[in-house]
């Protein structure tokens, strides 16, 4: 996010209305983003349902599931990408390279562990 941030603040600061716009509308994508693929994906598998032959119930429940398994996944990730990239970053101010791939290979060890049954 950081780099995200640096490029937001590089567009802030240049002068005009139309790059205050654009600016904004890049910040107003960036937060918007993923809802909007997200709803995307409910749509598409609502129409992919409907067009399989489902009825509206099935439809409603695939999507529940759909949603609240992306809303559990991502609230595991979420956890070892905010200890991971603390770490990586440390790491990088640190020039300490070799410590990084270690760390990844950890923590997506620990996921996939994690995610079978």
């Amino acid at each position: 996010m950081a780099g995200i941030g640096f490029s937001l603040k590089r567009l802030f600061s240049q002068k005009g209305v139309f790059s205050l716009c654009r600016a904004y509308g890049y910040a107003g994508i960036i937060c918007a983003g993923p809802m909007i693929l997200g709803v995307i994906l409910l749509a598409g598998m609502s129409l992919a349902a409907r067009l399989a032959g489902m009825d509206a119930h099935d439809r409603e429940l695939l999507n529940c599931m759909i949603t609240y398994c992306l809303l559990a996944s991502l609230t595991v990730t979420s956890w070892f990408n905010m200890t991971v990239t603390r770490h990586i970053s440390d790491m990088l101010y640190e020039e300490k390279t070799e410590k990084i791939m270690p760390s990844f290979y950890g923590s997506c060890s620990i996921m996939l562990v994690g995610s079978v049954k």
